[in-house]
């Protein structure tokens, strides 16, 4: 078993948790990762785009698509298995139905799961009687002082010509489809880059910068 496994467990252990789930994502939903945000590949070693982890007491297991089912099999660490994400194998959340202790808690970072999605893969979890709760996120914990720090690059302004239409026509455009709303919280990178105009680096190969947007629709500003 890895080193990284046994912390993990240590802290679950420590907070009364007894299945641990871990996403591969970051706290804006996006597709590809920044570095510091890449915990599949630091708690199990899976380097892939589309990974997830389960952990328990006697259990570490890594669900992922056929693009990666050979590359995982070479790249976990020590005590975790290979789970396939095929309509003939078992879900990941399936998998935890019938293997977790009846009424045990469920960890997870809830930053790093979309509300809806939240909402229709624990249901079943739920409904059969365990304790879904939000912790800090263990992965991290582990990581440590190890942990890559958040990028922050410099951010570059696209003139009108680029962009398609200067940011003010975008703010009367998003004004006119709020409806009862006062204002619009926006989560989603690359939506922030387009309603501002703006382009970062902070994620390699993506022209978006980590940030958090509220427009008002009085105002129409951001």
């Amino acid at each position: 078993m890895s080193e990284r496994l046994q912390k993990l467990r240590a802290l679950m252990a420590e907070e009364n948790i007894d299945c641990y789930v871990c996403f591969h994502g970051d706290s804006h939903n996006s597709e590809y990762l920044a570095p510091c945000d890449e915990r599949i590949k630091f708690i199990s070693g899976f380097s892939g785009s589309n990974g997830l982890c389960v952990v328990t007491q006697s259990e570490a297991r890594m669900w992922t698509d056929g693009r990666y089912y050979l590359a995982a099999s070479k790249q976990l660490h020590e005590g975790w298995t290979m789970m396939k994400m095929e309509a003939n194998q078992v879900s990941w959340f399936k998998w935890v139905e019938d293997n977790c202790k009846a009424e045990g808690s469920i960890g997870l970072d809830f930053t790093q799961y979309p509300a809806a999605m939240f909402d229709v893969r624990f249901d079943g979890i739920k409904k059969a009687g365990f304790n879904v709760k939000s912790t800090f996120n263990f992965v991290d914990k582990v990581w440590g002082a190890e942990k890559p720090e958040r990028p922050c690059e410099p951010l570059k302004h696209l003139e009108p010509k680029y962009a398609g239409m200067p940011t003010h026509d975008k703010y009367n455009k998003i004004a006119e489809k709020l409806d009862k709303a006062d204002c619009l919280l926006i989560t989603a990178l690359d939506q922030i880059a387009w309603l501002l105009n703006l382009r970062g680096n902070d994620i390699e190969f993506n022209p978006v910068f980590f940030s958090y947007a509220i427009f008002y629709k009085e105002n129409k500003t951001c």
